[in-house]
């Protein structure tokens, strides 16, 4: 599992890359969704990271 840090400076890459990605293409795009559960995912690991105290 990565580290809070490196899981925090990726969402927020993520988070760009998505908003980038729905104005380019309109948010009910395809590659939006997936980038979305893209940061889902990581959202998810960031919280599991977060109570388990890494």
């Amino acid at each position: 599992m990565r580290g809070v840090n490196e899981l925090r400076e990726k969402i927020e890459a993520v988070r760009a890359e998505l908003n980038t990605l729905a104005k380019q293409v309109g948010a009910m795009a395809k590659e939006v969704l997936l980038k979305s559960q893209e940061l889902d995912e990581l959202l998810n690991e960031y919280n599991r990271a977060l109570k388990k105290g890494e």
